[in-house]
């Protein structure tokens, strides 16, 4: 039995989500971006609540396609690691680029900011 495919819950210029799997429970959110800057922030915040809502705040960022992030765009991921949190839910980020990957960790923004290898790990922890 194959599992039920991904229902889109919303599409922008800068973010697109479904649902995990089916049309309920954790969302996956890909965020298309080169650059997570100061530029970025504002639309993304109503781009995440347009949506996370109703997957009840429990996302797995896709940040594969993201070079480079700004102390702006740090400063989103922890403002969205709060909503998550204030709606009992969990935010996860996976697809990192080892370089960011290594800012997160030389920041210790990684012990607020869960960081998986992959979508299957990110949705498992969620």
């Amino acid at each position: 039995m194959t599992a039920p495919s991904p229902t889109p819950l919303y599409t922008s210029q800068r973010l697109d989500a479904s649902f995990a799997a089916g049309s309920a429970g954790p969302a996956v959110a890909i965020l298309r971006l080169e650059k997570l800057t100061e530029f970025d922030t504002q639309p993304l915040n109503t781009d995440l609540d347009a949506f996370a809502g109703k997957a009840a705040w429990r996302i797995a960022l896709d940040c594969s396609q993201v070079q480079l992030i700004t102390s702006a765009g740090l400063g989103w991921l922890l403002q969205q690691r709060k909503k998550a949190d204030a709606a009992k839910g969990k935010l996860v980020l996976f697809g990192l680029s080892p370089e960011l990957l290594g800012l997160l960790k030389a920041t210790r923004l990684n012990t607020l900011l869960p960081c998986v290898k992959d979508r299957a790990a990110a949705i498992a922890s969620l």
